[in-house]
């Protein structure tokens, strides 16, 4: 919004032409419409992703037609790990490698994937013990590196949120939080 007023400003100012009231209305209908149009995009998004098993069936036919598209790959990572599915996932990968061995973004969901896969275990039994004892600072330390390690930093946010309503006072945490943060 405020590049397009901005640009709206320059191009009045290019062109000779004053601020007066029409063209503050004018100003104030596009900034109406774009704001609008961003919230059909936010509600297109968010009812998307309530379509999960469309989307992974979207996202899976554009890897079919192009293995190497590394946006398909990004977008059906998350689904596959939330399944347990890495081995899928570092195949997709190494097929995709296959056609664009330079990729740095195929390379690194690789990575990933492969070592998602190694942490898997020890993510699960973590989890599984922080349901049982939801104060365990360990735990929770180590699940926040653990998934900041292969990129989830999605799942560390909400456990740096516990972290810091749990262990207010605990200057050991606080410090790891700022460290993760760095």
């Amino acid at each position: 919004i405020p590049l397009s007023i901005l640009t709206a400003l320059v191009v009045m100012q290019l062109t000779g032409i004053s601020l007066n009231i029409m063209t503050l209305g004018g100003l104030a209908v596009a900034v109406g419409r774009v704001v609008d149009d961003a919230i059909g995009v936010l509600e297109n998004i968010y009812r998307h992703r309530a379509m999960a098993a469309e989307a992974e069936r979207a996202y899976r036919e554009a890897l079919a037609l192009g293995p190497g598209n590394a946006d398909a790959i990004t977008a059906v990572t998350p689904f596959l790990w939330d399944r347990g599915a890495f081995d899928e996932a570092i195949s997709i990968c190494d097929t995709a490698l296959e056609e664009d061995p330079n990729n740095l973004d195929l390379w690194r969901f690789r990575y990933y994937a492969g070592k998602r896969k190694e942490t898997e275990g020890e993510i699960r039994a973590l989890l599984d013990r922080l349901d049982h004892e939801s104060k365990s600072r360990e735990t929770v330390r180590r699940l926040i590196e653990l998934y900041s390690s292969v990129g989830e930093t999605n799942k560390a946010a909400p456990l740096i949120d516990q972290a810091l309503s749990d262990f207010p006072n605990d200057a050991d945490m606080l410090r790891f939080i700022i460290n993760y943060y760095e």
